[in-house]
């Protein structure tokens, strides 16, 4: 599904339920490996560790949730809701001049506004707000991921 710096995402499956999940798999050793100094690899670690923190503390329809969070062998895995739309960059690539028509817009903006109202009222600022970031559920409905908290 997709893949970053220290690992990747892939979709899964409930055995007893068939019910679909997203798979966060992250590579602690790979945040280690990288060239750079301790104290940017500590803050790394901080923040996968808050994103994981605030994930399972904030509770909205428009936030990605955080189902269950385990480590094994140096892996740290994120399961989370499926959004099998994919992410709103991957919407506004289809639409012919980068544009949304205005009810479409109206949606986004009045999701992104009470997502960010819920944010702001939770005492929580986010600070990598992007299309990339923003995932489209099977429903349509907006979901805002990644640590940005």
């Amino acid at each position: 599904m997709g893949h970053g710096s220290y690992g990747n995402v892939v979709k899964v499956e409930e055995n007893s339920t068939g019910n679909l999940f997203a798979m966060k798999i992250i590579n602690k050793r790979k945040i280690d490996q990288v060239r750079t100094y301790s104290h940017v690899k500590m803050r790394r670690r901080y923040q996968i560790y808050n994103e994981r923190d605030m994930l399972t503390k904030l509770r909205s329809p428009f936030i990605l949730r955080l189902r269950k969070a385990f480590q094994a062998d140096g892996t740290l895995y994120f399961l989370t809701d499926l959004c099998e739309r994919g992410e709103l960059t991957n919407l506004l690539d289809r639409v012919e001049t980068n544009k949304l028509d205005k009810n479409t817009a109206r949606f986004v903006i009045a999701e992104l506004v009470q997502t960010l109202d819920y944010l702001h009222s939770s005492g929580v600022a986010h600070r990598d707000l992007k299309p990339a970031n923003i995932f489209i559920t099977k429903e349509g409905h907006l979901k805002l991921v990644s640590n940005p908290f």
